[in-house]
């Protein structure tokens, strides 16, 4: 014999679909709203901070389309260039670093800023590291940062593909000479835009992403407690 069916019965069928349709609709959410507060916590993390259109003064902006002024920059070590805070400033890569750290917290704090230019193409890679003073890791087997790190795009570049600043929340403490990629964190990507300034912790792993074809300009000045060791300028 044929089961007849109440309505009743297809009432509570109803009934339980729809629980069933939000249930999975409240999961989904549930899971979004753990991966943004996931997702928000490593921007905290990372305190970083991206300024579009950062130089306002065209002056400057025009002074930094030398391509020859870039090239130079690049060819010289890190450690070469250290504007100390109190000092008069001698060229524009030190004028530059005190127009993006003047009006941060950083800047009195800092006895001085550490500066360098990076010419990346696609036979250069900058892979993953972090911002430490070589010379107190290679001598004491300490870890030394940076109090802040920025990058700034000040060259109008061209090229293709992305070429992002990646950002991860991972201290080198716990992975101190090299970075496994094979752990999955996730990456914070920052598209390197002409005039635009990216401040943030360069204790934190970090590179440059590299499928792209052309040169990427990219100028970084590190926010220091501590006159860095190694060989400097007078």
């Amino acid at each position: 014999m044929p089961t007849s069916v109440s309505r009743f019965d297809i009432f509570f069928a109803s009934l339980f679909a729809i629980f069933s349709i939000f249930l999975a609709l409240g999961v989904q959410k549930m899971k979004q709203f753990v991966a943004d507060a996931k997702y928000k916590l490593i921007l905290h993390n990372l305190n970083h901070t991206v300024t579009d259109n950062f130089i306002k003064e065209t002056d400057l902006i025009s002074r930094l389309q030398n391509e020859t002024l870039w090239q130079e920059c690049d060819e010289k070590r890190a450690h070469d260039n250290f504007w100390q805070r109190e000092d008069p400033i001698t060229n524009i890569w030190e004028e530059l670093s005190q127009e993006i750290w003047k009006n941060r917290p950083e800047y009195k704090e800092a006895v001085g800023f550490e500066y360098w230019c990076n010419i990346v193409d696609e036979d250069r890679s900058l892979p993953w590291h972090v911002d430490k003073d070589e010379y107190e890791l290679e001598e004491n087997e300490e870890l030394v940062y940076p109090i802040m790190g920025a990058v700034y795009y000040g060259f109008d570049h061209k090229f293709e593909g992305s070429g992002n600043l990646m950002l991860v929340d991972i201290d080198a403490e716990y992975e101190p000479f090299a970075y496994d990629d094979e752990l999955n964190h996730e990456v914070v990507r920052v598209e390197p835009i002409f005039n635009r300034m990216i401040i943030f912790n360069a204790s934190k792993w970090h590179r440059v992403e590299t499928n792209f074809t052309g040169n990427r300009y990219t100028f970084a000045v590190n926010a220091l407690r501590h006159k860095p060791r190694g060989p400097k300028k007078n």
